[in-house]
């Protein structure tokens, strides 16, 4: 059979699937084409906002060399690599010191160890010193991408609906990107997810310290997810601390390449990466191999050797002049050489150094590339430099040959003055490894030491304040440039062009403010007046830059943005302070807010962490004679979210900023437009700190309210699964645990549903009413079984959650969870405690009924040894029995084989006990109907093989048989064909199997295959129901009545032999001809004609289908019996006869493009007089009984 994909579309909001059987080999897409391709468009924002993150961390990945072969291995084959490769979710942090190859190694496990299969997607990240590879944000828009990517299917509705929720600072929350990778983790589809993080000593201080306590979180749990991390470092202290066995007991292991044993590994590693790197030296210098061997020797007896020291000691003797050996003196010179090797990575650096042509531009260069807020262009980096040096330029047109020389050129101006300090990967300068800027930059521990002695010049040589000035000096003068004050560049795509056009303008626009200030320069008035000029939203030169930085932000442009919100925006004090004291009063409009965001300016200055503008807009007054009149900012101010510049300081997680607000009054009980308050914020924030000052700010709004807030707080905490707030709060004491949310749930509740464990460990250990009920009755084991939390639930019940019998209204709720649960040890444990305290249920339910609903063996068993009555009926449950439980139909089940199979073993027995098995409940229904009904064929040959009646009908004449073609279940038919069912029983209104078939909406191979079944057992194809109908005149009836036949089950009955002729419906002659063309159904007519129907049929409503067509204007099916031969005149008694002169237009359509009807065509009736004239009349004076026997 062909396997072709069948699509079923539907261009409309609603899609509706027939219930019924359906087959198919091929791919079944069903496809509703409105909301699919809403679907596809949100799908496509999430990826487009995470996108940039996955070429950056591309390209860090191929920063690092391919590893040597044989090197690695220390790593591959240890023991603790290989328990955490097989284990199903742990962290493996491996530790090692500088330059042992940690970045090679992870690469190569990215590519060729652990690649990404059917099985496992890997996800990965390189963490540099860079503007984006240094933030936990990049990396895990990165690793969202990566999963994505590679599994759509994890990028939920839930994922983008917080992708909506959050907005523009999705990718700028580490929460909000951190819960919905594991959303994206947990889902039942995600398979071993593994992440790979290399080097996050490299990633900043907070973001570290953020991503390891969530990584804390994550593994503190028992978790039984596929999720593993890998992650490598240096040994520092933070990174130790946090990834210790006593933050994460059970799911760390930590691989240390520091160690002894490791670092002789290593060792031998890097013996075999030299012998590498020298034999292929010595391959391209033409050493030979005593020369060669002079070498290795000299570099083996090196101590602390490391691959990074390796790597720059070779390039240095291959880079020297002298290495390129004059034949006579090779040996000496060889001699020479390694005689003054470098011995430490510092002294290798030092000497690449010296050797610069020119120190000045040297050090100009490295000043621009470590105060880099991203790696730089060929071309950024020489513009940069010119613009840095003493030399002023106003525009492109004199920069214009430097700018146009060739890469390589420049790639060769670069390697003159640095060397091979610095790399070209992709026309974009890089340092050549981390350690290479440690070298360079001064620090805490240089300050005031003989760092540049005698031995080092370049050591400690740059201060980062000065780097930075270098790079705002370069910014400010090519914003300046005359092409800028000329052109204004509009919107969208061609914002990005403009910037492509002009070289360094995307880094100027979006870093020249972050190098004012991180170089604290002190401006002069000139300059000041300059910064002014740039901020001052009137100018076409502001327009050119901020356009271009608004464009990476990606969120809408603020329309009507000011010069002080400007300044306040990118933490600018001179402006701010001079836009203060130059605008008095009004003029100066401090609380003035955007058009798009109605953000004001300490909302912006708030949001973006400067203290030092916030205190500026909050303290700010003007002069006016011999007074100062404050006009400090509000700070309270609304924007359009109602958010205040508070909950924005809270969202950038600025503790100063927050402590200035809260100082001058803010409310941290202020309420956005979603209900979002800062201290609610704070608390998905996950930061202790915050949320201490938030709520310290408001302990003097007096006990009460204190106690009122600490509750509602509480709740807030366990509904975000915030474990470390509830633990704040719990130990604050006098706190409300039983203070209750939607619905009525308690904290405790909440924690349940959301699976957190420690927070109901927490509220357990302080007390919480574990048997509290919420406004549904639901109590928290409620929730734990319908979750299917089993450490949940067996610690609620370690706490007495069930102690004592709860009453029956419980017990039902408990076991409608389990139901909905469906797992196994819950519904194992339900049926322990629920036997042991004897439960009882609503609606005069019994225990064995529920658990022979539930497939509960034991239970069953156990009860039926006590004796309890097998045949006890549900008054309120139709009467049902036990068996009816076994054998009916319930909700679906994720282990349905095993559950139908222990269903079947629990019905055994309750009919080895004696259940009746032909019980009739208030229906009159048997369990066999329900066996039937629920599709399960091994429990309907049980009940038939202990005799159930197989002929037995319910309290609406539905037999099994019946019961099975309505659920349009094929196999069970076959099952109760095959066990002797009656296929010409009747119903009620006389009607066999083959009438039920036809009656039943189901989808057309399907009825085709069950009408089949019947009519090979012989069903009876001219049997008559009470109002005289055949099962093809109940067909045509089905067919234009309710739509429920196909054309081909028509034709499959005909093709058995069914008869086409008029008969008795109800007292009345029946013609299927005439029906079909009453009812319009051309395709319907087109069938019956081609298999024999009478196309001259005589019928009182004619008196030919011809005529009948024309008088119910049917004029398709008019064509169509004008094109099957039926005849325009018509005899009748006493020579009386009836014609039609009609000429159909071949190209007429009976409707018009707008779905009116369109003008019929003429058609001319007359009848023959007794003289032999022909007079035209009304084809609704037509006597038909004239033409009619």
């Amino acid at each position: 059979m062909d396997k072709t994909p069948i699509t079923i579309s539907n261009a409309g909001v609603k899609t509706a699937v027939q219930a019924g059987y359906l087959h198919n080999t091929g791919t079944l897409n069903i496809s509703n084409t409105a909301t699919a391709q809403s679907e596809g468009d949100d799908v496509l924002k999430v990826l487009n906002a995470l996108y940039s993150y996955r070429s950056d961390a591309e390209k860090q990945k191929d920063r690092n060399p391919n590893r040597v072969p044989g090197t690695c291995e220390w790593f591959t084959s240890h023991r603790n690599f290989q328990d955490w490769k097989t284990s199903p979710s742990k962290i493996l942090w491996v530790s090692a010191d500088p330059g042992s190859g940690k970045s090679v190694l992870a690469k190569y496990l990215v590519e060729s160890i652990l690649p990404t299969t059917k099985s496992r997607t890997t996800c990965y990240f390189f963490f540099k010193d860079t503007l984006n590879g240094a933030t936990a944000t990049a990396a895990f828009c990165c690793i969202l991408f990566q999963l994505f990517e590679q599994k759509r299917s994890l990028l939920s509705k839930n994922i983008i609906e917080r992708f909506k929720i959050a907005g523009e600072s999705f990718c700028s929350s580490l929460s909000e990107l951190w819960t919905s990778f594991l959303i994206a983790t947990k889902d039942e589809n995600a398979g071993e997810i593994v992440c790979i993080l290399d080097a996050l000593d490299e990633c900043r201080k907070d973001d570290r310290s953020e991503l390891i306590g969530k990584l804390q979180q994550l593994y503190r749990r028992s978790t039984q997810s596929n999720l593993k991390f890998l992650i490598t470092s240096r040994p520092i202290s933070e990174i130790r601390h946090g990834l210790h066995r006593r933050e994460i007991p059970a799911s760390l292991i930590h691989l240390s390449g520091e160690s002894d044993a490791e670092r002789d590994k290593i060792s031998q590693e890097i013996d075999i990466f030299i012998e590498a790197r020298v034999q292929g030296i010595g391959e391209k210098l033409g050493l030979t191999t005593k020369e060669k061997d002079i070498l290795l020797k000299a570099l083996r007896i090196v101590p602390n050797r490391t691959y990074l020291w390796v790597y720059l000691t070779l390039e240095l003797i291959e880079s020297n002049p002298s290495t390129y050996i004059n034949p006579v003196f090779e040996e000496d010179r060889i001699l020479e050489m390694t005689s003054k090797l470098p011995m430490t990575v510092n002294e290798a650096y030092e000497g690449i150094l010296t050797r610069s042509r020119d120190r000045k531009k040297t050090k100009l260069l490295l000043q621009i590339l470590v105060a880099a807020a991203r790696p730089l262009h060929l071309s950024e980096m020489i513009l940069a430099m010119r613009l840095a040096g003493k030399k002023k330029y106003h525009s492109y047109k004199r920069l214009h040959p430097i700018l146009k020389q060739s890469e390589q050129r420049i790639r060769n101006y670069i390697r003159d003055l640095c060397g091979f300090f610095v790399i070209i990967i992709d026309s974009t300068v890089y340092l050549i490894h981390q350690t290479a800027k440690e070298f360079l930059v001064e620090n805490k521990k240089s300050e005031g030491a003989q760092a540049n002695s005698r031995k080092f010049y370049w050591r400690h040589s740059l201060r980062m304040l000065d780097c930075h000035r270098v790079l705002f000096k370069a910014c400010v003068r090519h914003l300046y440039f005359a092409e800028f004050e000329s052109r204004i560049p509009v919107a969208g795509k061609l914002i990005s062009k403009y910037a492509e056009d002009h070289i360094f303008l995307s880094y100027s626009a979006s870093h020249w403010a972050a190098h004012l200030r991180n170089g604290q320069v002190k401006l002069s008035e000139k300059v000041v007046n300059k910064v002014l000029k740039l901020c001052t939203p009137n100018s076409t030169r502001f327009h050119s830059w901020f356009q271009v930085y608004w464009a990476t932000t990606n969120t809408n442009f603020p329309e009507g943005i000011s010069t002080l919100m400007v300044a306040s925006y990118f933490g600018i004090r001179s402006v701010v302070c001079r836009v203060l004291e130059v605008q008095s009063g009004r003029t100066a409009r401090i609380n003035a807010t955007d058009k798009t965001y109605g953000r004001s300016s300490l909302s912006w200055a708030a949001g973006n962490g400067f203290e030092d503008i916030v205190a500026e807009l909050l303290k700010a007054r003007y002069r006016t004679g011999f007074l100062f009149i404050g006009i400090g900012a509000k700070v309270d101010s609304l924007d359009k979210w109602c958010r205040t510049p508070l909950t924005y300081a809270v969202w950038g997680g600025h503790k100063l900023v927050i402590e200035q607000l809260l100082k001058a009054g803010a409310r941290a009980k202020l309420k956005d437009d979603i209900g979002g308050t800062p201290v609610s914020y704070a608390i998905c924030s996950g930061r202790d700190d915050i949320v201490k000052k938030l709520l310290g700010a408001m302990a003097n709004n007096g006990a009460n309210s204190k106690a009122s807030i600490s509750a509602k707080l509480l709740l807030s905490a366990a509904e975000k699964g915030r474990d470390d707030v509830v633990g704040l709060l719990l130990e604050m004491g006098n706190i409300d645990l039983s203070v209750q949310g939607w619905g009525g749930r308690t904290p405790l509740m909440e924690a349940t549903c959301r699976g957190n464990n420690k927070i109901v460990r927490l509220l357990l250990e302080k007390g919480a009413d574990i048997k509290a009920k919420d406004a549904d009755n639901r109590t928290s084991l409620v929730y734990a079984v319908r979750y299917q939390n089993l450490y949940i639930v067996t610690l609620l019940l370690e706490h007495g959650a069930l102690d004592r019998s709860p009453g029956s209204a419980s017990w039902s709720l408990l076991f409608d969870a389990a139901e909905a649960s469906w797992d196994d040890q819950i519904i194992h444990l339900l049926g322990e405690r629920a036997l042991a305290l004897g439960a009882t249920f609503e609606k005069s339910e019994t225990l064995l009924m529920r658990a022979a609903k539930l497939g509960m063996e034991e239970t069953v068993r156990l009860l039926l040894e006590r004796g309890t009555a097998v045949d006890t009926r549900c008054k309120e449950k139709l009467g049902h029995t036990a068996l009816f439980y076994a054998t009916g139909k319930t909700t679906s089940n994720p282990n349905f084989a095993d559950w139908q199979a222990r269903r079947l073993r629990t019905t055994r027995m309750l009919l080895e006990a004696g259940a009746s098995v032909d019980a009739v409940d208030d229906n009159g229904k048997t369990p066999l109907a329900y066996a039937v009904i629920g599709a399960n064929r091994e429990i309907i040959k049980i009940l038939l093989d202990k005799g159930a009646n197989i002929e037995a009908s319910d309290s609406d004449g539905r037999k099994p048989l019946a019961h099975a073609i309505l659920n349009g279940n094929a196999g069970v038919v076959q099952v109760l064909l095959d066990k002797g069912a009656n296929v010409e029983a009747t119903g009620l209104e006389g009607r066999t199997a083959l009438f039920d078939v036809i009656a039943n909406p189901l989808r057309e191979e399907v009825q085709r295959h069950i009408l089949l079944l019947l009519l090979e057992r012989g069903a009876n194809i001219e049997a008559t129901d009470k109002d005289g109908f055949t099962p093809l005149s109940w067909a045509v009836s089905c067919r234009l009545g309710t739509g429920t036949v196909s054309l081909s089950s028509l034709e499959l009955l005909i093709a058995k032999g069914a008869v086409m002729k008029t008969g008795i419906v109800r007292g009345k002659p029946y013609s299927l001809l005439y029906t079909a063309i009453f009812h319009d159904d051309d395709a319907l007519v087109t069938l019956l004609l081609d298999k024999g129907a009478n196309i001259e049929e005589r019928h009182k409503l004619g008196p030919t289908p011809l005529f009948y067509a024309l008088r119910q204007k049917k004029m398709q099916i008019v064509r169509l019996l004008l094109e099957k031969g039926a005849n325009k005149e018509v005899k009748g008694v006493d020579n009386k006869a009836l014609r039609v002169n009609i000429n159909l237009d071949p190209n007429f359509k009976p409707y018009t493009p707008h779905g009116t009807a369109a003008p019929l065509p003429k058609a001319k009736v007359e009848v023959k007089t007794d003289r032999g004239r022909w007079i035209a009349i009304s084809i609704k004076d037509i006597v038909t009984s004239d033409y009619v026997s």
